[in-house]
């Protein structure tokens, strides 16, 4: 009987130590879960018999074409946040079911990632039956998160847009939000309204009981329809999350919503130098609307300043290269892509500068011709076009840098 006890204590002294996994979908397959060599795929992370109860998963930025079921008490956390780590199912059903133990919230989550759903598909974005989502953002139509069993789910400094109904519970005390913006659904946004911890969140249209920290004012972000969910300066979301959060990294109070409140956000900005044409104008390259993976809005890449009725084209890549070139400069890293030949229209007659360029780079992302078009990569984008009294008979604008959003 001694000699059995002490065995037992010497197991329980040599008890399984908690483990890290990598999962990088841009990585060789299949993986085996180490920095060096990481799976490539979040569910088959999840599903190694070696991935036991207390373990995590760091997952790198990157487009996962997935549903997940995380049926283990672990932690599945994106290196790099929601704007460049893509869940996007190819079959139907919830994206997401956390599927963890009764009352097992800080053992099963979900942190860091954007959620996309299959369009028409009516099973929610998020299904929890326990575990906790955090700092999420969950797109689509339907149903965005469901508590649909009499289980919980905390959902913490997440962002639900873009559904018939962005969060319900069926049950009492079911969903437990804090820090949440929960608004453009086009039903309602909530009905949690026995859900008494659903505090210090904004929430829009729905039904829900006045908690602590509510606020029901447009949550003032840049530009939802477009998908660029950051917070403007005049947000009531700045500094109003939970007392009790962790401090933002400059130290304030926590903010609502997945993006922390950056003043020196800016979604493009322009760079390099347009060559001057021959009509001694500058070419200027601008942008309006966000670059965005899957909204339906535009953004237009223009260019003014340019001669009229000449032929051009955008040319991009995901590099800079600045260097002289033809007499102007050349501001694309190789490889580039060139898209299709537009014409500047402007003035009928001698050449001006009445010429205007514009081209919808989103529709390009819609169209799937490019895969390296993905949430979180940064794209460099500049004019080409003809111009026959300037040296090497062509021109090229300064350059526009920006990074695609969910």
């Amino acid at each position: 009987m001694k000699f059995a006890a002490l065995a037992a204590c010497l197991l329980t002294g040599l008890a399984r130590a908690q483990s890290t996994w990598y999962v990088d979908v841009s990585a060789v397959a299949p993986g085996v879960g180490t920095s060096a060599s990481p799976y490539t795929s979040i569910q088959a992370a999840i599903s190694q018999s070696s991935t036991a109860h207390g373990d995590t998963l760091v997952v790198a930025p990157g487009l996962y074409e997935e549903r997940l079921l995380v049926n283990k008490r672990i932690k599945i956390v994106s290196s790099g946040g929601p704007l460049v780590t893509t869940l996007r199912p190819t079959v139907s059903g919830s994206t997401v079911r956390l599927n963890g133990t009764i009352d097992q919230f800080s053992a099963t989550v979900l942190e860091g990632f954007t959620v996309l759903k299959r369009v028409g598909d009516s099973a929610p974005g998020v299904e929890g039956t326990s575990g906790t989502l955090r700092r999420c953002i969950v797109l689509g139509n339907g149903l965005g998160i469901g508590a649909l069993t009499n289980y919980d789910l905390a959902v913490e400094n997440c962002l639900i847009t873009g559904h018939g109904i962005g969060m319900f519970s069926t049950y009492v005390n079911f969903i437990y939000g804090r820090n949440n913006i929960v608004v453009g659904n086009s039903t309602y946004d909530v009905d949690v309204s026995n859900a008494d911890f659903s505090q210090y969140s904004c929430y829009g249209t729905g039904f829900f009981s006045s908690t602590p920290g509510l606020v029901t004012a447009d949550p003032a972000l840049r530009d939802p329809s477009g998908h660029d969910f950051h917070l403007l300066a005049t947000s009531p979301c700045i500094d109003t999350g939970a007392p009790t959060s962790p401090l933002d990294p400059d130290g304030s109070r926590a903010d609502m919503g997945p993006l922390v409140f950056d003043a020196s956000y800016a979604p493009f900005s322009t760079y390099c130098t347009a060559k001057t044409n021959s009509q001694g104008c500058v070419p200027a390259i601008g942008a309006s609307g966000t670059a965005s993976f899957s909204s339906n809005q535009a953004f237009d890449i223009t260019c003014t300043n340019e001669l009229n009725n000449k032929l051009g084209l955008l040319f991009y890549g995901t590099g800079a290269h600045i260097t002289t070139y033809q007499g102007g400069w050349l501001c694309v890293k190789a490889p580039t892509q060139r898209t299709a030949v537009i014409d500047s229209g402007g003035n009928v007659g001698p050449d001006d500068c009445s010429g205007v360029y514009a081209f919808d780079f989103n529709a390009l992302i819609r169209s799937g011709l490019d895969e390296r078009l993905v949430p979180g990569v940064t794209v460099y984008a500049q004019f080409w076009s003809r111009d026959p009294g300037a040296s090497a008979t062509t021109n090229r604008s300064d350059a526009l840098r920006f990074t695609l959003a969910p």
